[in-house]
């Protein structure tokens, strides 16, 4: 008998109120796994693209500007 097999035969014996505790269980978990599986880096890519959508000119030149300034 496999794990699941052996979970969802004690869930079935369980209380309704218990059931509500396991099912919110069950969410948490999806959730926090939802949460790892999404993509750090393209996320952080847009906000930055979002972030610097209203900025005029280069901001390659800019840095370089800024660069020399300290050199």
């Amino acid at each position: 008998m496999t794990l699941k097999e052996r979970l969802i035969k004690e869930i079935e014996n369980l209380p309704q109120e218990d059931l509500m505790a396991v099912q919110n269980v069950i969410h948490a978990l999806a959730e926090r796994v939802q949460r790892k599986r999404q993509p750090v880096g393209q996320d952080a890519y847009l906000v930055a693209r979002q972030a610097l959508a209203g900025c005029s000119g280069n901001i390659s030149d800019d840095i370089a500007r800024d660069r020399d300034d300290r050199v």
